[in-house]
């Protein structure tokens, strides 16, 4: 897990951010898919001699990883649709299926094909392939996706532990990376866990005039890294680090075994009473 810190901020007033709120954090798994994604960006993917994506290309080998859809043009009215999760096919045509369903599929190839970002494969006109939605980004499927990407480039997952912060960041922030820890074991931190440690905390707000239930926003970050107490613990100098000529980079390297335990830096500032609901 990689967190995001702020760094020289402190106000009254918790609505904005705090010295030492935990603006950001990233699991491993959306560590990976980044890198993943920027290794097989449309960009680096080129187009063939007429004017499509190679189906051997990083791209194409992303998007059938990443995608719930792949849709292969079978004539000029008709789509075949796979389902890549449960491998379910279907067609699709000008005409609507039982669930209204239709497709033009010159105009729709028309309209993408002018992009030049366009995510269209194929070897020929006619025979078009592309994907749609979203495959589940987990454990799992990310490492089904590496092992595809490192047998056909030069890209290795073990190169791409990191969250490519920029020195603007490094400069305003405090990057630091932790682990989680359950019964004296080391544990994955979940896309859930750290999508909470970057949360803010919210109550119960009066109904708005249709009587739907709101929120109010009472501190902008409910998390914290008290940064200026755990300066051994983090290897850092705190002058340094709210220096802003200076870019610090705290995120620990090698075993994970001896980095932070999640639960020994974060404060939870609405149980150590920093918040006041």
């Amino acid at each position: 897990m990689e967190v995001l810190v702020k760094v020289g901020t402190v106000t009254p007033d918790q609505k904005y951010y705090q010295d030492g709120d935990i603006v950001a954090a990233m699991s491993a798994v959306q560590i990976e898919y980044c890198h993943a994604e920027m290794a097989c960006h449309v960009d680096k993917a080129g187009f063939n001699g007429v004017g499509l994506r190679d189906v051997d290309s990083l791209l194409y080998r992303y998007m059938e990883k990443t995608s719930k859809y792949k849709f292969i043009r079978l004539n000029s009215n008709e789509v075949k649709r796979i389902n890549l999760l449960t491998v379910e096919e279907d067609i699709i045509s000008t005409t609507p299926n039982a669930d209204g369903e239709a497709i033009n599929v010159a105009q729709f190839l028309r309209r993408r094909l002018v992009n030049k970002r366009h995510k269209i494969f194929g070897g020929r006109q006619g025979q078009e392939i592309w994907y749609g939605g979203n495959a589940p980004r987990d454990r799992d499927h990310s490492d089904v996706l590496w092992n595809e990407i490192e047998a056909h480039s030069d890209n290795l997952k073990a190169n791409c532990c990191n969250w490519p912060f920029t020195p603007l960041e490094k400069s305003g922030f405090l990057p630091l990376n932790c682990c989680g820890h359950k019964q004296g074991e080391v544990v994955e931190v979940s896309d859930g866990t750290c999508g909470e440690r970057a949360s803010s905390v919210k109550v119960e707000g009066e109904p708005d005039e249709d009587g739907r239930s709101t929120q109010v926003m009472v501190a902008k970050k409910k998390w914290q890294i008290p940064y200026w107490d755990l300066a051994v613990e983090l290897g850092i100098d705190v002058s340094e680090v709210r220096d802003k000529d200076k870019k610090v980079d705290a995120r620990s390297s090698g075993d994970k075994h001896d980095w932070n335990h999640m639960d020994d830096i974060h404060v939870d500032k609405v149980a150590a009473g920093i918040v006041i609901l």
